[in-house]
């Protein structure tokens, strides 16, 4: 289940992180990347990481159900 769920957020977190990479990259302080961050934030897609983060939590609440009910 963790395998899925990796493999369908990945392209999510692909496009969520390379502008991040190249900002830092290309920066000269740390104030330009604050600034970079905040103007790349609106731009960022976070639909379907959305999506694959509620299913995440979901596993993770199913997952923490069995282990009580399995004594765990």
């Amino acid at each position: 289940m963790t395998d899925r769920l990796e493999r369908e957020a990945e392209p999510a977190m692909a496009a969520l992180m390379e502008p991040v990479r190249r900002l830092v990259a290309n920066a000269g302080s740390l104030q330009e990347i604050r600034d970079g961050l905040y103007s790349l934030y609106a731009d960022m897609p976070s639909e379907q990481l959305a999506v694959v983060m509620r299913r995440a939590i979901a596993a993770a609440a199913l997952a923490g159900r069995a282990d009580v009910a399995e004594g765990e």
